[in-house]
């Protein structure tokens, strides 16, 4: 017996290949490798190698399949029996992965699809940080996928692999970044004239700064910007201008990114005047002066009062151009104290008030008592301006020069050092005044010799308000001011804490005095680029963020008073190694999973990782610099894990990066789809041994993305509805359990076919039926549908996709039949849906005019064929008008558009000419046939636009060819005036039968053919549209004999049919079932023509209605309730009524009835003729 081979192994797996190598025990001259897929109907395939290899490469394999391979030892066509393996291709690795739309919530995705079969995709969106993450599991259809509620402006590592059964491929894997979020809700508050309050709510994502700009609204000085420090969400803005409209504009940036801005505009106060001073005071007057305030104010509003609250006075006073305004108050009490208060006015808006004491002089040689001659100022009205000063007093004294230039020279914690330039002219001395932040004032005077000063023995670092000013007995010149501090205290130092790689947080003492704000700057040792923060002056604490790991730092912090600035504050600190990063975890199984990273910056030794369950111990391992990944092995199935890795130098060690993963949960099992309806389906399965939270079921269809559904884990079904009919779906599901994801199984099924509805029947006649239906929402190639009468007889048709409607014609009278109908798809059918109608029956079988077809049902004005005395030997077809003034009228003349030839010989107006559905003349035999089977009324109705008229006459006929056709007409009713009663008794003429009375041929004369007598009151056989004298188409009194009339109809019933009818009609016109003028008829429509009269044939065709036919009001009449003998009649099979247009209604019961309006279809009705 042959040896077999022996130790069949695999030594190499790929997508698209197998290696294999055996041993061989004995000779052979050579193997036979076979292969096929695992699968039912798997092809198999040979290779036949020589006797002395032992191994083999399998190629041009399919991707994630198994195959069962056997090699057979060969001898002279002897085969061995097989060593055999089962064998599976890896699956390829995901291509073209991608990023379409970036938000800062949102990450699209796409790559490129397999060609081959396989479950489904696993993708992932692990943070940098590896805290949490989100994992997908989808369809294989699916190749696109958005991913929402991500962090702002974090980085991450998207991965996308292929499943298949339990294989994975190998990753593919991109880092996306979403973008930076800004800040959000601009709030500016506690804005005053020169300073505005700004806070908004902090971007979520990591940013480097806050860029704060702002400027004037007019653009003017241009824009000032701020890069702030996170985690600052608020700040201060100083030094604006008062009176101005600001735009201002927030956003963060990191890196080159700068986040969406946000927006607020405010409007600063108007500043108050400055510098208010007293110059020239008298007993009754004080003379002020005020610096002008800083914003565009027009007017200063002065108030002023006894301190007691006496004499209190307002008064709005000009801004003076320059830089100082003045104004002198009058009329004041000697020797009094008076309170000041002046406030700037700019349009709706006024400044706080700037306020001083000032008390009036007291009567003395300086200043004699008032006369009753005058006094200063007494008869001045407050305001009025002199010699270009706002005063209320006679010219004053010259006033004292102020000292100027007040400065601080020096200060200590005790003391202030001033200096001034001196005023010129005489004085006794300097007052100074010096007043600190509690209120209590305190004053020195000095010689008018001094220039220079130092107060002592003042409070410790508190600030004061000094003035001076120079006086010469009474009088007191205007004062200069200046602010100070006692003391300095300067920032000591700087201090460090919660150092880490790219982190430090930085506090500092109180300076004294206060400072305005505070510059920090930070920088590298061995760089010259630094990185500078500007703070508030509160502030005693900052965060430095996004520093290099391994490096020094040296940072100094200067506080700013003004535009003076202190001595920096310096200290250094060096930060320490950075952690690994992007920890993530992948192939994650029930026993294991792979632990990803990449390596930090900063120079290490090795790294340390460390993985421990909830309640179990901690394994700790060191893995060389080099590597970027390692298995975790022999774990416990659906159990937490958290997994620590930080990388090593010497005693060093980096924080911690950490993230918790979790081994896979068991997988549901068997889900199916049942109970599959058109649009519903239920899903069952059965559950998987551990606890399960709830299933995550996506459903797609059409290779589009898909529809997730959570459903509560105690379930193990879940009804799918509004599902579209027709359509293949793909259900995938896998259980969770907290964090814990199974993986995912699937399943296919196709709902059903849905059918038709509404399935409506209308228009019933004796002999026809309109079928109308609502189609079903899935594609369908046809519908099936059968109708069946009670004696047993089917018809089944097929029906194209797109139609809804069809003109069942050629039934049965008074039959009741059943339809059925279904929509079909290949060989998909579905449901069936079913009406049924009765067809009603003729009172008259051989109708002998229109008003006796109009009482058989035949409610459409249209072509009809009715017999002479009911004698089926003597038909002519003619034109009824089932509508006007009660329907069933014969028309046998019609004028409309001049297309036939009137002027014509004696033997064409014998028997007629011309089109039915268009213009004509039925003919003089035909005429005199009719009104000879008893008493006919005539109407001609005539139109010209909107412009309408008719005349009646209760009787007509005329006479047979022996009388010439005499006419006879009875008495007149109508609109248009009675032009036809002038011809009565006269036979009727053509341009070759002269049968008139005058002396010339009025036939020949007037274009026409007539009952001409001496000529005419009325010729509506005359030349169409010819308005010379009596020659056209005319109606003497309407329109009179120079106007041709565009439309004329001349109609002739039974003079009974009225009455008759109205008894037949009581219940429809109880619902006043009103008549409006129709359209004229569509062009193009096909129509018969008259000169056939032997065209019978059952007709489904639309015709034209006649231009004064009428239709009925929609909505004023409903639809049919009884088929009894309440028929509509829109074609007759006998050839006895073919006719269309919108249905009327004709009775042939007292049940009451309801009419209904004619569906809108499509040009070219779809009829069928049956049984």
């Amino acid at each position: 017996m042959l040896s077999p081979p022996e130790n069949l192994r695999v030594t190499g797996i790929s997508d698209s290949s197998i290696e294999l190598a055996w041993d061989s025990p004995g000779a052979a001259t050579e193997y036979v490798v076979s292969y096929q897929p695992a699968v039912p109907g798997g092809i198999q395939l040979q290779q036949r190698v020589p006797g002395d290899w032992s191994s083999i490469t399998i190629t041009d394999l399919e991707p994630g399949v198994a195959y069962n391979v056997s090699i057979y030892a060969v001898i002279s066509d002897v085969f061995s029996i097989p060593i055999t393996s089962k064998v599976m291709t890896n699956l390829a690795t995901p291509q073209g992965l991608k990023f379409k739309t970036i938000t800062e919530t949102t990450a699209e995705v796409q790559w490129e699809p397999f060609s081959f079969p396989f479950d489904g995709w696993e993708i992932s969106f692990i943070p940098k940080n590896n805290e949490g993450g989100v994992i997908a599991q989808l369809p294989s259809t699916v190749t696109t996928f958005n991913q929402t509620g991500l962090k702002p402006g974090e980085e991450y590592t998207v991965t996308v692999v292929a499943l298949k059964e339990q294989a994975r491929s190998p990753p593919t894997s991109n880092s996306v970044s979403t973008l930076i979020d800004g800040p959000t809700q601009i709030l500016v508050r506690d804005v005053s004239d020169t300073v505005a309050f700004v806070e908004w709510t902090p971007p979520r994502a990591k940013v480097d700064a806050i860029l704060l700009k702002y400027g004037l609204a007019d653009g003017e000085g241009g824009r000032t910007t701020f890069r702030l420090q996170p985690p600052l969400s608020q700040y201060s803005l100083q030094a604006l201008r008062p009176g101005a409209r600001y735009h201002l504009i927030v956003s963060a940036l990191r890196g080159a990114s700068e986040s969406r801005p946000a927006f607020a505009q405010f409007t600063t106060e108007i500043d108050a005047p400055k510098n208010l001073r007293v110059g020239l005071r008298t007993p009754a007057s004080l003379e002020l002066a005020w610096d002008n305030s800083e914003a565009e104010a027009h007017s200063y509003r002065v108030v002023y009062s006894t301190l007691a609250g006496e004499h209190y006075h307002e008064v709005l006073v000009p801004r003076d151009t320059g830089p100082t305004t003045r104004a002198t108050l009058a009329d004041l009490v000697p020797g009094t104290e008076y309170g000041i208060g002046i406030s700037a006015v700019m349009d709706s808006q006024q400044s706080v008030p700037a306020t001083m004491n000032a008390r009036t002089g007291e009567f003395g040689p300086s200043f004699p008592a008032p006369s009753t001659a005058g006094s200063y100022g007494s008869d001045a009205p407050i305001g009025q301006s002199m010699h270009g000063d706002k005063t209320l007093h006679q010219p004053s004294p010259t006033e004292l020069d102020s000292p100027r230039d007040l400065l601080v020279t020096a200060s200590t914690e005790t003391s202030i050092s001033l200096a001034w330039t001196k005023a010129t002219g005489p004085i006794d001395h300097y007052r100074i005044t010096f007043t600190p932040a509690s209120g209590m004032a305190s004053e020195v005077t000095v010689s008018q010799d001094e220039s220079q000063l130092t107060l002592s023995e003042l409070e410790p670092g508190t600030e004061y308000t000094i003035s001076i000013v120079a006086e010469r007995g009474r009088q007191q010149s205007l004062e200069a001011t200046v602010d100070a501090f006692t003391g300095v205290r300067p920032i000591s130092h700087l201090h460090f804490s919660q150092l880490t790689s790219s982190s430090v947080n930085v506090t500092w003492s109180d300076p004294s005095p206060p400072a305005d704000h505070l510059i920090l700057t930070y920088s590298p040792r061995d760089e010259e680029e630094a990185q500078q923060v500007t703070l508030d002056g509160t502030c005693r604490h900052t965060s430095l963020t996004g520093l290099q790991p391994s490096t020094e730092y040296l940072v100094s912090l200067v506080a700013m008073h003004g535009t003076i600035s202190s001595e920096p504050v310096v200290g250094s600190i060096t930060t320490g190694i950075d952690a690994p990063k992007d920890l993530r975890v992948g192939n994650v199984t029930q026993e294991s999973m792979m632990v990803y990273w990449s390596a930090p910056i900063a120079a290490f030794d090795h790294y340390r990782i460390s993985y421990r369950a909830a309640k179990g111990r901690t394994d700790s391992m060191a893995i060389p610099r080099d590597a970027t990944e390692h298995t975790l092995q022999d774990l416990q199935p659906a159990t937490k894990y958290e997994i620590e890795v930080k990388s090593v130098r010497g005693r060093e060690e980096s924080e911690l990066a950490s993230i918790t993963a979790y081994t896979a949960m068991d997988v549901p099992l068997g889900v199916t789809a049942t109970n599959i309806t058109p649009t519903e389906a239920l899903l069952q399965w059965n559950p998987p041994l551990l606890e399960v939270e709830s299933y995550v079921l996506i459903l797609t269809c059409r290779a589009v993305a898909g529809e997730t559904i959570l459903v509560d884990g105690d379930n193990q079904e879940y009804q799918l509805t509004n599902l579209l009919p027709s359509t293949t779906y793909t259900v995938s599901m896998y259980a969770t359990n907290g964090p814990l994801t199974s993986q995912t199984i699937s399943t296919n099924f196709t709902t059903l076919l849905d059918p038709p509805t509404n399935l409506t029947a209308s228009e019933v006649t004796r002999r026809s039926a309109l079928l109308s239906w609502v189609p079903p929402m899935g594609e369908i190639e046809n519908y099936v549908m059968t109708y069946r009468s009670t004696d047993g007889s089917r018809k089944e048709l097929i029906v194209d996709a797109e139609d809804t409607w069809i003109r069942l014609e050629g039934l049965s009278e008074t039959t009741e039949y059943t339809v059925h109908l279904q929509a079909a798809q290949n060989a998909m059918r579905s449901g069936l849906i079913s009406t049924t109608f009765t067809t009603g029956g003729r009172v008259f079988a051989n109708p002998q005019d229109c008003a006796q077809h109009l009482m058989n049902g035949d409610t459409l004005s249209g072509v009809y064929t009715i017999s002479i005395n009911g004698d089926l030997s003597q038909r002519v077809p003619v034109y009824c008008d089932m509508t006007t003034d009660g329907g069933g009228w014969i028309v046998f003349q019609r004028r409309q558009n001049g297309l036939t030839d009137f002027f014509r010989k004696w033997a064409d107006y014998r028997v007629g000419f011309g089109n039915l559905e268009d213009e004509f003349w039925l003919g003089l035999d035909n005429i005199h046939k009719i009104t000879s089977q008893g008493r006919y009324e005539l109407r001609i109705d005539m139109r010209d636009g909107q412009e309408a008229a008719y005349a009646y006459y209760d009787k007509f006929s005329i006479g047979d060819s022996r009388s010439l056709y005499k006419l006879r007409i009875g008495d007149y009713n109508g609109t248009s005036g009675d032009s036809l009663t002038y011809h009565q008794g006269r036979p009727f003429s053509t341009k070759d039968r002269d049968n008139d009375v005058a002396v010339t041929n009025c036939a020949m004369s007037y274009k026409g053919a007539w009952w001409y007598k001496n000529c005419h009151r009325t010729n509506l056989n005359g030349k169409y549209g010819e308005s010379r004298h009596s020659q056209g188409i005319n109606w003497y009194h309407w329109k009179g004999h120079e106007f041709s009339i565009p439309f004329v109809e001349m109609k002739m019933r039974p003079y009974n049919h009225r009455n008759i009818s109205g008894r037949k009609r009581r219940p429809v016109m109880a619902r006043d079932a009103r008549l409006l003028p129709a359209s004229l008829s569509s062009p193009g429509t096909e129509v018969p023509s008259f000169m056939d009269p032997e065209d019978t044939n059952s007709s489904s065709r639309q015709r034209p209605v006649s231009p004064l036919s009428g239709m009925l009001i929609p909505g004023e009449v409903p639809s049919v309730e009884s088929t009894a003998h309440a028929t509509f009649t829109p074609s007759d099979a006998a050839g006895e009524g073919s006719a269309s247009g919108v249905p009327m209604l004709t009775i042939g019961s007292e049940q009451p009835v309801k009419i209904q309006q004619e569906p809108k279809h499509p040009p070219g009705t779809r009829a069928w003729s049956g049984f």
